[in-house]
């Protein structure tokens, strides 16, 4: 017996042979084709030695037992079966050393350029640098482009335009410190008073906590209404009415009359600091219409006292002369 007859054979009659011996040929190489076929025509010789068509393999000629070199079918048959456990064995140990990567080299080498690259398809590849690094760019961009979307949908930005606009705008200044003003005058003028008190629980290892909240009975006393008043019409109501009448962006004669706003925001800064200093550090009471009380409530409730007035006052001055010089460009 010899697999050069079959070796010789081109891969279309090995699989009609492998299918007249019902050996299935789906995904396997020629390789592989011929190792089936020596397999099984080795293994069975008395069933098909006497088939014409593998009397090359067994090396006779039709009609007769015998081989080329005289041996005939019966001493192949009364040959031990340790050689055909052998041979078997041996095959399978080849087909298992043909998925070690030494052999699979060795046999890419021999295999045939189609056969070659259906294999090299099978084998997964390292990714190159350059795959790499456009994968990264690639997520990279996907993760900017979601943070963007997020960021758009998200409005901050509109609202952020919108109180940058605000603030901008001329007199921001002078709400911004009368609202921090308000804000070191409420607990003078409007003191709070506790509405619910919680007591400690020793299962949760809590406190006693109280909720405080404003005494809103104070609106119905003057003890509230005196320092409030005293406060708004020295730093509110007589710097608004002096900065009308007292406005260098009126003209009369020009069509243009008001450029911004009927109020003047440096005499309001001029005014206030002048009424609030006079008030609170120089004891003018307006002929006796304001309390010594009301004033020593109002000096006592902010940081520094009548000076906050008058550094207010300041800032908002330098920030409107800042204003009108940009106008003027």
């Amino acid at each position: 017996m010899s697999t050069t007859w079959l070796t010789r054979q081109k891969k279309g009659d090995l699989a009609a042979l492998a299918h007249q011996l019902d050996i299935s040929t789906d995904g396997m190489l020629k390789e592989d084709i011929v190792g089936a076929l020596d397999l099984e025509l080795h293994s069975n010789p008395a069933k098909y030695s006497k088939d014409p068509t593998f009397a090359d393999y067994y090396g006779t000629r039709s009609g007769s037992p015998m081989k080329r070199g005289g041996t005939a079918v019966s001493d192949i048959m009364d040959k031990p079966v340790s050689r055909v456990r052998r041979t078997t064995q041996r095959f399978k140990e080849e087909m298992e050393d043909a998925d070690t990567p030494e052999t699979t080299g060795r046999a890419i080498v021999t295999r045939t350029p189609q056969a070659l690259q259906r294999v090299a398809a099978r084998v997964p590849l390292p990714a190159s640098p350059a795959d790499v690094t456009n994968a990264i760019e690639r997520q990279t961009t996907l993760l900017q482009q979601k943070a963007r979307d997020v960021w758009n949908k998200s409005q901050v930005t509109g609202f952020v335009d919108r109180v940058r606009g605000g603030l901008s705008k001329s007199g921001s200044i002078e709400v911004c410190a009368l609202l921090i003003e308000a804000i070191y005058l409420h607990p003078e003028t409007m003191p709070t008073r506790p509405l619910l008190q919680i007591p400690a629980i020793k299962a949760l290892g809590t406190s006693p906590h109280t909720f405080w909240v404003p005494d809103l009975f104070v609106l119905l006393t003057s003890s509230f209404w005196t320092p409030t008043l005293l406060w708004m019409s020295t730093t509110l109501f007589l710097p608004l009415l002096f900065s009308y009448f007292f406005s260098s962006t009126y003209d009369l004669s020009s069509t243009r009359k008001r450029l911004q706003t009927p109020f003047d925001p440096l005499t309001f800064n001029i005014t206030k600091a002048l009424v609030s200093w006079m008030v609170y550090s120089q004891d003018f009471r307006f002929c006796g219409y304001v309390s010594d009380l009301d004033v020593a409530r109002i000096n006592s409730a902010l940081p520094m006292g009548s000076l906050t007035f008058v550094i207010a006052a300041g800032i908002g001055g330098i920030t409107s002369i800042y204003q009108a010089a940009l106008m003027k460009k």
